[in-house]
């Protein structure tokens, strides 16, 4: 079978054909990047709409997508995803409410 993460010879995985693929390899590309760059953005989106980071239950609330669900499975938390987008510190602090001076 000659397939690996990047690259895949179409048919190579199937062991009932006989008739070996003798082309160039199909980059596949990696399409987890892509997904998680989706959810940043709507998280972004989120932050922008509401002024603040959301929380899942909030996310879940306003309807938004991906779903909470799907956010905490490709992230592994939904804060994880926060995180990866930028919208709080490690130690907790909203990166939001401290780039606002009071007015």
């Amino acid at each position: 079978m000659s397939c690996d993460m990047t690259v895949c010879a179409p048919r190579s995985n199937n062991p009932n054909h006989e008739n070996p693929f003798d082309g160039e390899p199909v980059p596949i590309g990696d399409f987890r990047l892509a997904r998680e760059a989706v959810a940043i953005a709507a998280i972004h989106e989120y932050a922008e709409r509401f002024g603040r980071p959301p929380t899942g239950e909030a996310w879940a609330a306003a309807g938004m997508r991906p779903s909470e669900k799907t956010i905490r499975r490709w992230f592994g938390s939904f804060r994880a995803a926060i995180l990866a987008a930028g919208l709080a510190e490690r130690d907790g602090s909203n990166v939001l409410s401290e780039s606002v001076s009071p007015g």
